[in-house]
Order: structure tokens, then C-alpha cells, then sequence
């Protein structure tokens, strides 16, 4: 598996989720569902709620930098053996590359080029 192909499954990922955290979630709907129709409020004055009843859930936090994600993404590829070509830009267009600070900035004219390319595509 390509960095790039991984990299669409996590965006794919943040997208619909998968997998044994997203079956949890769902159980947890029934269970705190189940619970709270049965719940005494003299008792448990707070409903439950799905993370209640999920186990080994952590807390939420930030979400990191996309440039912290590339940079994981290409250390975990280079580990792997993988190799770059020059098309697997960080979701640049297939005709640009990739480019190092020293190249600069894409320039206004580039910028037009692109969203002249985007709209005739969209047509």
C-alpha cells in the first residue's frame, strides 16, 4: 500500500468510520437506550450515554496537523520500503510534483491555471 493510498483511507476514515470503535459506539446506543428507559432519577438523576457502556474508550483530542500526519505517513512508508515518483505529490495535480520550499510559493498565474482546469472539468 502506497503513502498516498493509506492516506485516502484515513480521510476515508474521518469521513464514515469503521471498524471495532464504530460496532462499540453502536452498542453503546442500545445500551445506554436500554438503561435509561429503566433508570430510576431518584437514583441516577444523569442519563447514560453511549460511552458508558464502551470499554476501553479514550478521550477525544485534537486532531494533529495534516503536515504532522504527512510527515508520520512518509516515516512509516520509508520503514515499509516504499519509494515516491514524482506524481505522488501531497495531493497536488498530476502534472505538478512536488515542490520544495526552495522552488516557492505557487504563483497567481499557477493558482488561475489550476481553477481554469477545475471548471472546464466540472462542465
Amino acid at each position: 500500500m502506497s503513502s498516498r493510498e493509506y492516506a485516502e483511507w484515513m480521510a476515508y476514515y474521518r469521513l464514515e468510520p469503521f471498524g471495532e470503535e464504530r460496532g462499540d459506539l453502536r452498542a453503546g446506543v442500545v445500551a445506554a437506550t436500554v438503561a435509561n428507559v429503566n433508570r430510576d432519577p431518584k437514583v441516577r438523576g444523569e442519563p447514560y450515554s453511549p460511552r458508558d457502556f464502551m470499554p476501553l474508550v479514550e478521550e477525544e483530542t485534537e486532531a494533529p496537523e495534516p503536515e504532522e500526519v504527512y510527515l508520520k505517513i512518509r516515516a512509516w512508508a520509508a520503514m515499509a520500503g516504499a519509494t515516491e515518483t514524482k506524481d505522488e505529490g501531497r495531493g497536488m495535480g498530476e502534472d505538478e510534483g512536488r515542490r520544495t520550499e526552495d522552488e516557492g510559493r505557487r504563483t497567481e498565474e499557477e493558482t488561475e491555471d489550476e481553477g481554469r482546469r477545475t471548471d472546464g472539468a466540472a462542465e
